[in-house]
């Protein structure tokens, strides 16, 4: 039962032109046979049995399919399970010639071929007037070959003639929530949301949609216990014991020659508290309620670290370009 639905699907999507998706769903009955047993006698029973397309279309039509569908690189595995077969179980040495000559004619196909690059869309159905398996649901489509936004929209308006199309961007181009605009360069103030959409299944696929599925809130436990551990720094002192043993005249003066060293050192210090910034600005975007107190803490810890390191930057020696760079850093979104 499984098989003919399998065949079924690829014969829906053939005359749509679907090829990609017609080679992943022939894809699944290669994919039940055990290598190399039954694949073996099931090319056997073809090449003896001229009757018997099914189970060539079943081994072959994957690769043909992916021809026209462009997906080389889905080909090459079927290609080298194949060479595999006629070379070491079949024996059959032209057809073995005609798969590796494929082989070699997909990979000169990936560096040389352009394809085009198929847009994504978010489309949601709501209302009753949808089948069960749309009503309410978010999908992810993938677009034809220079399939933009506008062809999209009217093909699905001829499938679904009732419904009325909201449209909406999901990616917005922002010009006042960050700051002064600033006349001379708009770039200072444009930025770019981005949302990213976690879906049933892998495009492209056996469809040419799949549905959206909210991804679980992972723990931020990991995060916390690594941020915590650095910016509080109680087993072995932190920073102040560098600065105590390094940082000093009495040290300069009596090892010139790691001058370069310090200055290195002083620097990797002031990186690392740019990184703890950016660490601490994202566990503030994901942290639950109940951990917003152990997050308040590391805040305040690292904003007296940072405001000390900052006023110590002429007295540290710290060549100008990393003041510069630390300062900039303050700035920074994440």
């Amino acid at each position: 039962m499984y098989v003919r639905y399998i065949y079924k699907l690829c014969e829906l999507h053939l005359p749509a032109e679907n090829y990609t998706e017609a080679a992943f769903t022939l894809k699944l009955h290669s994919d039940l046979l055990s290598f190399p047993t039954q694949l073996c006698q099931l090319i056997t029973a073809t090449i003896n049995n001229q009757n018997g397309s099914a189970g060539k279309l079943c081994i072959t039509g994957s690769l043909i399919i992916s021809i026209k569908a462009k997906c080389w690189e889905e080909g090459i595995p079927l290609c080298k399970e194949l060479a595999e077969l006629y070379e070491k179980k079949l024996l059959d040495y032209a057809k073995l010639s005609i798969v590796l000559k494929t082989q070699a004619k997909f990979f000169d196909n990936i560096l040389n071929q352009i394809r085009p690059e198929p847009e994504y869309f978010r489309v949601g159905f709501y209302g009753l007037g949808f089948p069960l398996f749309l009503r309410n649901k978010v999908f992810v489509y993938r677009g034809l070959e220079y399939e933009r936004i506008g062809a999209f929209t009217q093909r699905l308006q001829t499938e679904f003639p009732q419904a009325q199309i909201l449209m909406k961007s999901t990616t917005q181009m922002i010009t006042d929530s960050k700051g002064q605009v600033d006349k001379d360069n708009e770039f200072k103030s444009l930025w770019i949301e981005r949302t990213t959409l976690t879906i049933a299944s892998q495009l492209p696929g056996i469809l040419r949609w799949f549905e959206y599925t909210a991804e679980p809130r992972r723990s931020i436990s990991p995060l916390s216990m690594r941020l915590q551990g650095v910016i509080e720094a109680a087993v072995n002192g932190g920073i102040a014991k560098y600065q105590e043993a390094f940082f000093t005249l009495e040290f300069s003066l009596q090892n010139p020659e790691e001058t370069h060293k310090i200055i290195k050192l002083k620097s990797l210090i002031l990186e690392k508290v740019q990184i703890l910034e950016g660490g601490l600005s994202l566990h503030g975007r994901l942290a639950p309620p109940e951990v917003i107190p152990l997050h308040r803490r590391c805040g305040s810890l690292l904003s007296n670290e940072a405001l000390h390191s900052g006023s110590r930057l002429s007295e540290l020696g710290i060549p100008p370009q990393y003041q510069q760079t630390r300062r900039a850093a303050s700035y920074s979104c994440i």
